[in-house]
């Protein structure tokens, strides 16, 4: 892999790679204290790609690069949805076209880690006062959060009741952002997470209490995020199976029945339609309303 030069914002410097991967150029990026650096594997190519990275530092918006990142974008999306049709949704860390590595996505690997070390302090050992630092109010009022707690508001999608609990939304968790962070970035991603968190959470805390937790109202968001980046932006290279879909429609719907016992379907509900609600605005910003 040679540098070829840096890129200050990562949005500029992720269209630049696309523009790169639709020209046939093997790219990636890594993240530096002054910006995106853009690395090529193909030495051959290497004269072409400064001259392009060059060109769409004097002239970003010129309609090569953007016509050429859509390219790129759709080439990226086969690419996923052929691994995903083909290994049944086998998770292949190394490989960076599906899953990526803990190195490339530390937040999507740190709410899991943090959900575990929760559940094993919380519900296996019963340990209340940790308990009572995560909820999002261990006495049903606001006083906590409004005199500084404010983590309040997004510790309670750690907190888990038990094994298949834990074990599902973790296995969805892992699947939507390993795709997110991967594409949008840590910071970005951390950005949708904490929208999600702190509106799904503080509507079921003002429905229903402060007894709840879990990260299924995060992972409605995500998937209510993929889905409509999916759909109207499928040059993104986002996707999201048909099964997925069906599966968390199918079980969004039994837990409204309360078949299941006792569900957050608030936080499920306001989770969905932030997701949805942020997708769809990011559409319109980058141009959507004027298709």
């Amino acid at each position: 892999m040679r540098k070829i030069g840096e890129i200050v914002d990562g949005a500029a410097a992720e269209r630049f790679a696309d523009f790169l991967r639709g020209d046939g150029i093997v790219c990636s990026l890594d993240q530096t204290d002054s910006g995106w650096a853009v690395w090529i594997q193909d030495e051959d190519r290497l004269d072409v790609a400064r001259q392009s990275l060059k060109d769409f530092q004097a002239s970003p918006d010129d309609e090569r690069f953007t016509a050429g990142a859509r390219k790129g974008r759709e080439v990226l999306r086969q690419k996923y949805q052929e691994q995903k049709s083909a290994r049944r949704r086998v998770i292949q860390v190394r490989e960076t076209w599906s899953q990526p590595s803990a190195d490339r996505c530390p937040l999507t690997f740190g709410l899991i880690a943090a959900s575990v070390l929760a559940f094993a302090f919380t519900y296996l050992s019963k340990d209340q006062e940790i308990l009572k630092r995560l909820l999002i109010s261990p006495d049903g009022s606001w006083n906590l959060i409004l005199h500084g707690e404010v983590w309040r508001l997004v510790t309670p999608i750690v907190i888990h009741f038990g094994w298949m609990h834990i074990l599902f939304n973790l296995l969805w968790l892992k699947d939507f952002g390993l795709q997110l962070e991967s594409r949008l970035g840590t910071l970005r991603f951390l950005g949708l997470v904490l929208a999600i968190a702190v509106t799904s959470n503080a509507a079921q805390f003002w429905t229903s209490g402060p007894f709840f937790g879990g990260m299924s109202g995060v992972n409605y968001g995500l998937f209510g995020y993929l889905w409509l980046r999916s759909r109207f932006e499928p040059e993104s290279g986002f996707y999201i199976s048909p099964n997925a879909v069906v599966m968390l429609g199918v079980w969004f719907l039994i837990c409204l029945t309360g078949a299941v016992g006792g569900v957050a379907n608030t936080a499920h509900a306001v989770g969905l339609a932030a997701g949805c609600s942020l997708a769809f605005a990011g559409y319109l910003i980058r141009g959507g309303a004027r298709g």
